[in-house]
């Protein structure tokens, strides 16, 4: 890029352009096609199930949000690593609303932060969209700080998490320049 002349440059997103050409080559363009269109379709129907089960909304309420998402990304409907930061946001947007029954269990607690730290560490590889992630969880951490009165281990889960979110890409090989 023009900005970084001299210096050793390395794709941000490298994870998935290896992810995407191994699909490629294994199943050809169609295939490829197949799993960006069914990765991108089972995030927002993940979304709006959840919708559906834990907020007790109307079904109509629920595919709006479903509608919504494949309209807006469906520019993104292409082979496109932005895939990947599509299924990152919509575990991460059901796992969210988990944090008071993770927040009970110790074990769930441990377990928790290492799958996410790891999936944070994962997706900064694979698409810069892994922020809108870190994004989430913090203003979940003021949602909970600020206008309800979340209890101490929640809240302090809530900053574990965000902390495990914004540090672990840090060890991939972009380092620092990841943000």
């Amino acid at each position: 890029t023009w900005g970084s002349g001299g210096k050793a440059w390395v794709c941000n997103q490298w994870l998935a352009d290896v992810c995407l050409f191994l699909l490629s080559r294994l199943f050809g363009l169609g295939g490829l096609a197949v799993f960006c269109y069914g990765i991108a379709l089972l995030s927002f129907m993940a979304a709006s199930c959840f919708l559906l089960r834990q907020e007790k909304i109307q079904s109509g309420a629920a595919i709006v949000p479903l509608f919504l998402g494949i309209m807006f990304s469906s520019i993104h409907w292409i082979t496109r690593p932005v895939v990947f930061s599509l299924v990152l946001f919509s575990a991460l947007y059901c796992t969210v609303h988990q944090i008071p029954a993770i927040a009970q269990r110790r074990e769930s607690l441990r377990n928790t932060l290492l799958v996410w730290g790891f999936l944070f560490a994962l997706c900064s590889n694979l698409h810069p969209g892994f922020t809108i992630g870190i994004a989430l969880i913090g203003f979940r951490m003021l949602y909970c700080m600020i206008i309800t009165a979340t209890p101490k281990k929640e809240t302090s889960f809530i900053l574990k998490l965000l902390l495990a979110a914004m540090l672990m890409p840090l060890f991939g090989p972009l380092g620092i320049q990841v943000y």
